[in-house]
């Protein structure tokens, strides 16, 4: 008795394998002593293909877009945070957390029926166990690696100076990118860091 296998299907084969292979599993990632850790998380559940969530902390955009079976790790700044969960840029949740140094903190994002979701922080033991089962947000092959990458909200980058960032703003109003109250603005925050 011979089998036969449809060409398409024998064409197909390969990317999934691929796709497969490449998405990362969950691991725990290193714990700050001057930062908190969340971990923002979406089971896979089956009969709800809602679309994926964009992902924020207070106002800055995370560089993770939250799919079903997926999660994304992030450093924050220490203290009180809202970490935001938005669908097709409509539907949003959101949970607000007093983040200390050096914790880890689980948020898990569940689909529910009619599209909507809930959002809520979930104890250590039970997210462990439901996150262990998830992959990394962004680590299939068609993603750009940067994304791959933790973020740090509360630490500048150390090789540009102060002077040296007034410098570029200075320039920037200049040559009227920026206006005269804009750079004001921005200097007083550089130097508030």
């Amino acid at each position: 008795m011979r089998i036969t296998v449809p060409f398409f299907l024998l064409l197909l084969l390969p990317f999934v394998l691929i796709s497969c292979a490449q998405k990362q599993p969950f691991s725990t990632a290193a714990i700050s002593q001057e930062s908190a850790l969340l971990y923002i998380y979406r089971p896979l559940v089956h009969g709800h293909n809602t679309p994926a969530y964009r992902l924020y902390v207070d106002d800055e955009k995370v560089p993770y877009v939250l799919s079903g079976g997926e999660y994304a790790p992030v450093y924050v700044k220490t203290g009180r945070a809202t970490i935001r969960a938005v669908s097709n840029g409509i539907l949003e949740q959101s949970v607000t957390l007093d983040l200390q140094k050096g914790a880890a903190y689980f948020i898990r994002t569940l689909p529910l029926e009619g599209g909507i979701f809930s959002m809520q922080h979930i104890a250590d033991t039970q997210a462990l166990n439901e996150i262990s089962h998830t992959f990394l947000s962004g680590s299939e092959l068609s993603i750009d690696t940067d994304k791959k990458k933790l973020i740090t909200h509360d630490q500048s980058p150390t090789s540009i100076s102060v002077s040296d960032e007034i410098a570029k703003l200075y320039q920037m109003k200049e040559q009227g990118i920026i206006t005269e109250e804009e750079f004001t603005q921005l200097k007083t925050k550089i130097i508030g860091r």
